[in-house]
């Protein structure tokens, strides 16, 4: 990790600080990528499936994974900020409170390597990099199983 200089804050910064400071920068962000999750799934869904012409496959599994690795060494968690699963958990608890506690045995990062792994297997296996659609349905099944999970269950 590069050191950085003493008092190196990016709050200070004139734009991005600004904006990082704004009580609506999460949920700005997060609509955001929610309009970028349902063009990938209206994509992949909708249009003919030539991959390499699809927003579906390029967005995935060649930008947003290029962007997810820098965001996240030069950023850390305020990428994470802009998650548009938060998003749409929390409008579904606002219809829909969780009346169940997650497992206790299934807290933990095990479940989430596990699940990690299963996803590469899938990538490889079923060849996702050229398969819009079923990017598309990969994408829709993380918001359905998060938003599931979110208001089924508090503490998940």
């Amino acid at each position: 990790m590069i050191p950085l200089p003493s008092g190196f804050d990016v709050l200070r910064w004139p734009i991005v600080g600004r904006f990082l400071r704004w009580q609506h920068a999460r949920t700005s962000l997060q609509l955001v990528m929610l309009g970028v999750a349902l063009v990938v799934i209206a994509d992949g869904l909708l249009a003919p499936a030539v991959a390499p012409l699809r927003l579906a496959t390029i967005l995935v599994w060649v930008d947003y994974r290029g962007l997810l690795v820098l965001a996240l060494l030069a950023a850390g968690n305020v990428f994470c900020m802009g998650c548009p699963l938060v998003l749409v958990r929390d409008l579904g608890r606002r219809l829909h409170a969780p009346r169940r506690t997650w497992p206790r045995r299934l807290r933990g990062k095990w479940l989430a390597l596990l699940l990690f792994g299963a996803i590469l297997f899938i990538y490889e296996r079923w060849g996702l990099w050229a398969a819009p659609r079923a990017t598309a349905c990969l994408v829709l099944a993380y918001f359905v199983t998060a938003l599931a999970i979110d208001v089924t269950f508090s503490g998940a």
